[in-house]
């Protein structure tokens, strides 16, 4: 039986509550990307409940039948839409372990290779590495930002307004100096918000966007 989307969004979400299948250890050199926020997680855990949940075999009594690369050709011919990506320098790993995990922030991004993404030069095959390696940036800033503001508002200090599906605090991550006025995407330059100073920060008096 393939694996289906709907398979795959159902391990993510089980993984984002904690929960795993058989394969508890990470790969941690090997990620899915969350098609809807570009999140990393690491393959190894969301995957093979994936195929767990589609009944495919995994194990054979206490053998694992299955190894990162294998997880990999699978999802690669099932869902060739989910984004796929492998770090192989030390310092690009453990980067997929989930929003307040102790390791989630160990990763010294190089930003030629994040910027390369925006090179016409590059071939399509790298430009579209380049392009999810800027994405995978962008989503670790939105993590750590989030995790910094430990469920309460930058701006007003009060807690966030409500709690998300996956158990999370309702913040919004702004850009202090926006993206399209030249502000880097960096963890200096945003901070986490609730809606109403969000939106003060935009439109009150002196805001971006007055």
């Amino acid at each position: 039986m393939p694996i289906a989307r709907a398979h795959f969004l159902d391990a993510l979400a089980r993984v984002r509550r904690g929960e795993t299948g058989t394969f508890r250890s990470p790969s941690r050199s090997h990620y899915v990307i969350d098609p809807a926020d570009n999140e990393p997680w690491d393959l190894k855990p969301v995957v093979g409940l994936a195929m767990e949940l589609a009944g495919i075999p995994v194990t054979r009594g206490a053998e694992r039948l299955m190894d990162s690369r294998q997880m990999q050709l699978h999802m690669q011919h099932h869902l060739p839409e989910i984004a796929l990506i492998s770090f192989q320098p030390l310092r690009h790993r453990r980067i997929g372990l989930g929003l307040g995990h102790p390791e989630a922030g160990a990763v010294d991004w190089d930003e030629a290779v994040v910027e390369a993404a925006r090179s016409p030069a590059l071939s399509p095959a790298a430009a579209t590495r380049a392009e999810v390696l800027r994405h995978i940036r962008a989503a670790w800033v939105r993590q750590q930002a989030l995790w910094r503001a430990a469920g309460h508002c930058g701006d007003c200090g009060r807690p966030a307004p409500f709690m998300t599906p996956q158990g999370r605090p309702f913040l919004e991550v702004h850009h202090i100096l926006p993206l399209g006025r030249g502000g880097p995407d960096t963890l200096a330059n945003v901070i986490a918000l609730c809606p109403n100073c969000h939106r003060q920060r935009h439109h009150g008096p002196g805001g971006l966007d007055t």
